[in-house]
This record gives C-alpha cells, sequence and structure tokens, in this order.
C-alpha cells in the first residue's frame, strides 16, 4: 500500500508540469458526442463449434454473424484517444472515463462506463517473433484462456475446458485507409462462481509491426454483454493507424532538431540559463471559476536551485570534507524542493540532479517523505538514487517497509538527454529561437525506462512575444502546454487536467498559503 502511494506522488514538480498523482491518469471524455452506428464487418465471420450452446449468454447479433452487433446509435466523444507510440487514434464512448497508465513496459488504456458494467483495455503487446501471426496469436491467446477453466473428466481424467468459443472473425479491416493491417477478432465466455454470471471477454489483434500488435480487449459479463458488445463493436472500428514510415521519420527528425540545439549550446550559456532559474518559486492550483487566487485550491509549490559544485552535494547531509575522490567531481547541480497538500497528507519532495560538464555522466537522488498534517512523523519514506556512466543508467529505488527494486538500462542511439538537462530544456529551446518539433530520449522514473519526450516549439501569433512549448513526456502521455516569454521566463503550465503551474514570488507564496491554512512547517 504505501509503496503505491509512494509511487503515485513520483517526482512531484521534478519536471515542469509533473504533477503529483498517480501515473495513471483520468481523463473524462468531452461532452460533446459524436454519434455512430455499428458498421459490419470487414470479413465472414468463423463460426465456433461451441456457439450454438451459450446458457446465460446473449449474444450481440445472431447466426454467422455472432461478432456483429445489433443495429443501434453508439455516442462516441469528439476527442480521440491517441497510443502515438503506435501511431493509433481511436474515439471512446462519449462520457466513458478513461484512465491512461504508462508506467509499465507497454502503455494501456483504460475505457470505463459510468455503471462499470464493462471495460475496454487498449495495449500494443510486443513479441520476439517477427514471424508469429496474428491467427497464431489468437490460437495461443484462446488456449491459455480455455487452460485457466479447465476440469479433470473423473471417467477419463482429461483435463476438458469450461470456456466456450461464442464467435471468431478474420482478416477485419479496421481501418480503410490501411487495408494490409488486416485483424482478427474473437469472444469468449468463462465460467465464474456458481450462480454468478458468466464472463465474457473479446479480443481484437492487429499485428502493425514485426514486432507489435494492438490489441482491443473487452471485459464484460454475459448479463452485461448485449449492451456492451455493440459499444466494443464500435470502439474497434474508429481505429486509425499512422503510417509507421512516416512515424519513424517523424520521430527521427524531431531528435536531429533536439541534436542540433545541444550542439550549439555553450557552457556559459548554460550558466546563464542556471542562473535564470536558480531562486524561482512556481504554484500549482486548479483554477476556480471566478478567477479570484483565494477561490483557487492550492495543490503543490516547488523551489528550484541551481549551481556548479561536487558531486558530493547530491547529499546534503553529507559535509564536504568527507567527500571520496568520485564525490569531489565538479559538474553542474540542479535541487528542486516541492511541497504537494493531498487532504490531510503533506508530500515533501526534494530531487538533486548533477552532471558532469562534458555530459558522459550523470547522477541523481530524488527522495519523498509522506506524513499528516501536523505532525513531525513520516509515514512513509521512498528514495531512488540513479547515476549513468556513458550509455548505462543503473537505478536503486529504496522504499520504507519494502525491498529495493533496481533498474539496470541502456542508452541505445542518439538523442538521449540528461534528467539535469531536461529541468532545464524549456529555456535550452527557447534560446534557440527555432520554432519545430524536437525529441530527446530520457531517463523516466515512474516508468522505470528511457522514453521519447517530445517538445513542440511555436510562436502563436495571437500572442506576440510569447513561445508556446507542448510537451509530451513521453509518446504516450497527455501533452501539457506552456507560455514563456521571449526570455524563457515562464508565464504557466496547464496540465491536461486543467490544473496550472505559475511563477510567484516566495513571500506572496508564504503568505497565500498562510491565509488558506495550509502547511508551510
Amino acid at each position: 500500500m504505501l509503496k503505491s502511494l509512494l509511487a503515485s506522488i513520483l517526482l512531484i514538480g521534478l519536471t515542469i508540469g509533473m504533477t503529483p498523482v498517480s501515473v495513471a491518469q483520468e481523463q473524462p471524455t468531452p461532452d460533446k458526442p459524436r454519434i455512430s452506428k455499428p458498421a459490419e464487418p470487414a470479413s465472414k465471420p468463423k463460426t465456433s463449434p461451441n456457439s450454438a450452446s451459450k446458457p446465460g449468454v446473449q449474444p450481440s447479433s445472431k447466426g454467422t454473424k455472432s461478432s456483429t452487433p445489433p443495429a443501434g446509435a453508439v455516442e462516441l466523444s469528439d476527442e480521440p484517444q491517441v497510443l502515438e507510440s503506435v501511431g493509433l487514434k481511436f474515439f471512446p464512448p462519449a462520457g466513458a472515463k478513461v484512465i491512461q497508465d504508462t508506467a509499465g513496459r507497454e502503455a494501456r488504456l483504460t475505457i470505463v462506463p459510468v455503471d462499470e458494467s464493462w471495460q475496454i483495455n487498449v495495449t500494443s503487446p510486443r513479441t520476439s517473433n517477427p514471424d508469429l501471426t496474428v491467427t497464431t496469436a489468437c490460437d495461443e491467446l484462446i488456449a491459455k484462456l480455455m487452460e485457466r477453466v479447465g476440469q479433470v473428466d473423473k471417467d477419463t481424467q482429461e483435463i476438458k475446458t469450461l470456456g466456450k468459443v461464442l464467435s471468431r472473425s478474420d482478416k477485419l479491416v479496421l481501418d480503410t485507409d490501411r487495408p494490409e493491417l488486416l485483424g482478427e477478432q474473437f469472444v469468449v465466455s468463462l465460467p465464474r462462481g456458481k450462480g454468478d454470471s458468466e464472463t465474457i471477454r473479446g479480443y481484437t489483434l492487429v499485428k502493425i509491426a514485426a514486432d507489435r500488435f494492438v490489441n482491443f480487449e473487452l471485459i464484460t459479463t454475459a448479463d452485461k454483454y448485449q449492451a456492451a458488445g455493440p459499444v466494443y463493436q464500435i470502439v474497434v472500428r474508429t481505429a486509425k493507424f499512422e503510417d509507421a514510415e512516416r512515424t519513424v521519420a517523424a520521430r527521427a527528425a524531431a531528435i536531429a532538431a533536439g541534436r542540433s540545439v545541444f550542439g550549439g549550446l555553450s557552457d556559459e550559456a548554460l550558466r546563464e540559463i542556471m542562473k535564470q532559474r536558480n531562486g524561482r518559486f512556481e504554484r500549482l492550483y486548479r483554477p476556480a471559476v471566478g478567477g479570484a487566487r483565494m477561490d483557487e485550491s492550492e495543490v503543490a509549490y516547488r523551489r528550484t536551485t541551481t549551481w556548479f559544485g561536487k558531486r558530493g552535494e547530491l547529499d546534503p547531509s553529507r559535509p564536504a570534507k568527507d567527500f571520496t575522490a568520485a564525490e569531489k567531481e565538479e559538474g553542474y547541480l540542479l535541487r528542486t524542493d516541492a511541497r504537494y497538500v493531498n487532504g490531510a497528507q503533506v508530500v515533501d519532495v526534494s530531487g538533486t540532479f548533477f552532471i558532469r560538464p562534458d555530459r558522459s555522466m550523470e547522477a541523481w537522488v530524488v527522495r519523498q517523505a509522506i506524513r499528516e498534517a501536523g505532525k513531525k512523523d513520516t509515514v512513509g519514506i521512498s528514495t531512488e538514487k540513479g547515476a549513468r556512466e556513458g550509455n548505462i543508467i543503473s537505478v536503486v529505488t529504496e522504499v520504507t517497509g519494502q525491498a529495493d527494486e533496481s533498474v539496470k538500462t541502456q542508452v541505445s542511439g542518439d538523442g538521449y538527454l540528461s534528467r539535469f538537462e531536461s529541468l532545464l530544456l524549456p529555456q535550452i529551446l527557447i534560446r534557440s529561437k527555432v520554432p519545430t518539433e524536437f525529441g530527446f530520449y530520457v531517463y523516466q522514473s515512474e516508468a522505470g525506462k528511457v522514453q521519447l519526450r517530445r517538445e513542440l516549439l511555436e510562436q502563436p501569433p495571437e500572442r506576440p512575444g510569447l513561445w508556446k512549448l507542448t510537451t509530451r513526456l513521453s509518446e504516450d502521455r497527455k501533452p501539457m502546454v506552456s507560455l514563456f516569454n521571449d526570455q524563457g521566463d515562464l508565464i504557466r503550465t496547464e496540465l491536461s487536467d486543467g490544473s496550472i503551474w505559475e511563477p510567484i514570488d516566495a513571500k506572496a507564496l508564504v503568505r497565500l498559503w498562510r491565509d488558506k491554512n495550509l502547511p508551510l512547517d
């Protein structure tokens, strides 16, 4: 429980716009609906020998087209959901809750209606076998599902499955603009406890690359399937897939633009940017309807400090006289101190980042402590210690009462950006005065791996003299939009949930939190 809570607030405020909420971000779909009707399948479905007998199951249609939903309208959101890492775009049902999880090895989108009667999971599983076909993948998945509900026959001692394959369709064309991407779909019924309605699971797999699939998974129960089935079919058939070659080319161009900016960054320019950011305070809040500051909900604040020093200063409690030879190495340092208020809980997070002037080595320490407001004792402490030497990254995370977790990964290819540099990235990009899309590979703590970070720098014509920066911390994260003046000073950053980071004077911050009776001790 503690580990999960600490993970949910990992790295509060250490990156422009990163909020101390769970990596699984809940995003309600817009109110304005699109209306769509179920489409006919693009291929002739395969009929299952088990589909004739389905106690308690009400399929979405009859006869050989058992995977096709009945006629009717399904309202869809006007805003599509996107898995950029695989070039997928689709429309969820209007009013449904969409939960985005980017913490695992693969991005995952989960769609849940208000009544929670069904769930659709959208994932992009990988395979190490380039020859694995959609049909074989479906065969293997069906076998595993049937095996889970197997039962030993008392007479023959053979294991027989209690599950049923209700329908199966092959050669499905979900995106008519990409007819070469053929999918396959099946629906199974799996028994639950005695007296419980059977579980219905649907799968639609499309192979989009030699090592990558996209999977739409439906989970519901037999008594809810008549309503859930049509929704699932419609969502699946809104899928659009970008051309892989075009996606790769765009990514390469963004990374090349990023390399160009850092290739022209001098030591003097970096020191000037550090000086610009040093001592800055920012507050995170949820806006109020009337716009009055006292009516706004405070979420967090943070302070940034930069200096040129020694690696041993990553641990402020360690006296300089005790530094080892390695800790005496000089380099650039940046520290962020943040406080997040979550109801009765207070979360304090400090992160210190070091980089060697030639960028060949970096190290960091991030510490976060949770306590109850008004109390000194902490509920739990988490410490992440990371280092990169050359292209090898090693990270150890220590959490109170939990076993340590270690991550070791390798940086491959060009375009890697250190943790230190990523915290100064907006100012570095604005100094370049080049409006374009930039790409960088950055180690992301919450994912435990290196991910592609995208930055789109623009000069909005309606805001002369200002720079607009749209940031995606990873390809499948919701964007956040920032405005800066021509010198690179932050005006505001709006996060995907509507909360806002903005600069604030230290005295004004203290006064505001005191007036709102928020913890400053």
